[in-house]
């Protein structure tokens, strides 16, 4: 399975609808031409689907869902943001699967 997860990144609760627009449709263009298919999965970047506690981290959530996407949260989070490498993304993945 493969989703979109905006093509740049950003913090979703932080960008205006236009932008989040933009993002999801860089990616979703770049999905079907590389691999010749299209997604309905959406998952925030920075977890912002796990639990929202503001209004404006939930409005982005419901704008993808009007286009169509369904949110798929994550139960572990890679903390790949931060960038520490690929050995230590595996590693927080596995660990937190022990759990």
């Amino acid at each position: 399975m493969i989703g979109n997860h905006t093509f740049t990144h950003p913090d979703i609760s932080l960008i205006s609808e236009r932008r989040m627009d933009a993002e999801i449709n860089m990616t979703q263009r770049l999905l079907e031409s590389t691999i010749n298919r299209s997604t309905v999965l959406f998952r925030p970047p920075y977890a912002e689907d796990i639990e929202p506690e503001i209004p404006d981290q939930a409005a982005p959530l419901v704008h993808t869902t009007n286009l169509g996407y369904i949110t798929v949260g994550m139960k572990v989070d890679p903390n790949d943001r931060r960038n520490p490498g690929t050995g230590t993304i595996i590693q927080n993945i596995l660990d937190q699967l022990d759990e």
